[in-house]
């Protein structure tokens, strides 16, 4: 390596530029993009709000912060779902002249929501 070369890394690296990333790029090894520390905190995809390492849920938007917390959300919703339809089913049975109309309007949406 030239002595130019080797003085514009060394110059890079007081920059802060990614010194290995050139070095690695010259020598024609690729590099993956770097993955994420899951030591250290975590960033919300949502609303880019820097979360503590243990957090679960966003603190300020409450999306779900890794797979499982996101599973887990889904999860809830879904028998959420289930039991406002459970809930409708038994108010048609009960009193079926009851405030069909709302309830036809609870379900459209709902259905919507489902999709």
């Amino acid at each position: 390596m030239g002595q130019k070369r080797r003085i514009d890394l060394l110059n890079g690296a007081r920059s802060g530029r990614d010194v290995d990333g050139t070095l690695l790029k010259h020598y024609g090894i690729k590099v993956e993009a770097p993955i994420e520390n899951p030591l250290g905190p975590k960033t919300c995809a949502w609303c880019r709000t820097v979360n503590s390492t243990s957090a679960r849920f966003c603190q300020s938007c409450n999306a779900p912060l890794d797979p499982a917390s996101a599973s887990e959300a889904m999860e809830k919703q879904r028998r959420r779902t289930e039991l406002v339809e459970r809930f409708i089913d038994r108010i048609l049975q009960e009193a079926p002249n009851a405030g069909e109309n709302v309830i036809r309007e609870m379900r459209k949406e709902l259905a919507e929501l489902a999709q």
